[in-house]
């Protein structure tokens, strides 16, 4: 590409099992990512991976990911909400990452997308902004309005789909445990009571200025919150799709909503 075209070109490969491959790879190499893993927990091993990287002379790009599900291929990791998302991108602050990468943009078949799309809207995008700017500056963004996120599946984990479904997704195997939760994740200006309701319950909750994430658990109906200080609501946000306790294809992908977005 150099001598031919005049373009400089350089080699960061991804690699499904980094342990293996990297070595055989360094003298070719710019630097180095890996697939990673689609569940909040089993990212421990970013920081050993970023240290090994840097300690070859290469940089590290730091895999950030939203979740996986998918259906062709019969498996799914737990996300945890948005834990998964939040964790990553932890990672790729604390253990001094060089790069990110999202992965995937856009993979709609799979359910990874920060792309925007019908069942999350500019949600997981939105979240990214957040992190992004800490990443890039070293600072965390003033939270200068209250935004609430909430994130759910439209089905129970274990639900046993009625139609005529070939091939029904399992979990994958080092994934955490599945769950049914509601997660309700709010960036206050100022401390607020944070009101919730997952189908026909409603509670309450405080929530301190900065982010906080509360969750509460999975049930049939729809599901909303809502900020208030003061005695006025400040914002709110519902989930268009409600849960469903008998269905009839499977959908373990969660789904978004956040009332930063009309």
């Amino acid at each position: 590409m150099k001598s031919r075209h005049g373009i400089r070109t350089a080699l960061v490969p991804t690699f499904l099992d980094f342990d293996s491959h990297h070595a055989r790879f360094a003298p070719i190499s710019h630097g180095f990512s890996e697939w990673g893993s689609r569940s909040y927990t089993g990212q421990e091993g970013a920081a050993r991976d970023v240290r090994r990287s840097h300690d070859l002379g290469k940089l590290w790009m730091q895999p950030v990911s939203v979740q996986d599900a998918r259906p062709n291929q019969g498996v799914f990791d737990e996300a945890g909400n948005t834990a998964t998302l939040r964790a990553t991108w932890t990672r790729a602050i604390d253990d001094g990452a060089d790069w990110v990468q999202l992965t995937t943009w856009n993979d709609y078949s799979e359910g990874t997308q920060f792309a925007p799309s019908v069942n999350n809207g500019h949600a997981y995008l939105d979240l990214t902004s957040y992190y992004l700017t800490r990443f890039k500056t070293g600072s965390w963004p003033e939270i200068v309005r209250d935004t609430l996120y909430v994130t759910a599946r439209t089905q129970f984990a274990a639900a046993d789909p009625t139609g005529d479904q070939s091939l029904v997704m399992r979990l994958r195997r080092g994934s955490a445990a599945a769950r049914d939760t509601v997660e309700v994740l709010s960036f206050l200006k100022a401390p607020a009571t944070v009101r919730t309701r997952t189908g026909s319950a409603k509670a309450s909750h405080q929530a301190p200025a900065g982010l906080h994430a509360k969750l509460l658990p999975l049930r049939t109906g729809t599901h909303a919150a809502a900020v208030e200080r003061g005695g006025k609501t400040v914002t709110a946000v519902e989930m268009p799709r409600p849960v469903q306790g008998k269905v009839e294809v499977q959908d373990l992908q969660y789904h978004a909503v956040t009332s930063g977005r009309k």
